[in-house]
């Protein structure tokens, strides 16, 4: 199982590869780690290698309708602190990521619980919706 320490680690990695860890603690670089992580294994160790639920939202910074649920996904993220861990992921930098979770168009939203997909949903959708497919699939 892995740590607390490590989590925030693989955290802060990904942070520092440009994909985005909305409300999460960073803690100081471990340099030989970052440099040996690859963003995959920094996503797998995220939302596979934990119990926690997990919400991830894949985007494209050129995309128009990922631009218009960035302050939705940030606020739902803070309302969610402490019970969701909430996860930006840029495709066009982490294009191998977005494959591996079968991702075909953006703004798309995986929820994780314990390591498993439990559902997606895609498009532009209201802080409420994305709120509610939470409580649906984490059953909170």
């Amino acid at each position: 199982m892995i740590t607390n320490f490590l989590k925030k680690t693989f955290t802060l990695a990904l942070v520092l590869s440009s994909a985005y860890i909305v409300c999460q603690e960073a803690v100081a670089p471990l340099q030989e780690l970052l440099h040996s992580l690859t963003p995959e294994a920094a996503f797998d160790q995220l939302v596979h290698s934990t119990a926690k639920f997990t919400l991830v939202k894949f985007f494209m910074n050129e995309c128009g309708p990922c631009k218009r649920m960035k302050p939705i996904f940030s606020k739902v993220a803070q309302e969610l602190t402490g019970k969701v861990q909430c996860i930006e992921v840029d495709i066009d930098k982490f294009g191998s990521v977005a494959n591996k979770a079968h991702v075909q168009s953006v703004p798309t939203f995986v929820y994780y619980a314990h390591g498993k997909e439990q559902g997606r949903i895609v498009g532009i959708k209201t802080g409420t919706e994305l709120k509610n497919k939470a409580r649906h699939y984490f059953h909170m």
